[in-house]
């Protein structure tokens, strides 16, 4: 399966997306809620997290593929950009 690690990010492309840290390698944020060392990233993200990664980092290149990836994630892609992707609910 490909990862956002497929498409070679930057670390500058890797902090807009997440809240990337260089000096420990570790990601945060994004579509999941689990932020863990970059290594484990396929183990913590599901095939549908990892997607959604991918066309986040394609479309902030302005690269075309990223609609390929978006058309497999129809559901989550109206999510994200209603800004449904991060609703914080509060708990009693």
């Amino acid at each position: 399966m490909e990862t956002i690690f497929t498409f070679n990010p930057t670390d500058k492309e890797l902090h807009h997306l997440f809240s990337y840290n260089c000096a420990d390698n570790t990601l945060a944020g994004g579509f999941s809620i689990i932020p863990g060392p970059r290594d484990d990233y396929e183990a913590v993200k599901s095939e549908e997290e990892k997607v959604f990664d991918i066309a986040k980092l394609l479309e902030y290149r302005g690269d075309e593929r990223a609609k390929e990836y978006w058309a497999k994630i129809p559901e989550i892609e109206l999510e994200y950009r209603w800004g449904f992707d991060n609703l914080q609910i509060p708990v009693d």
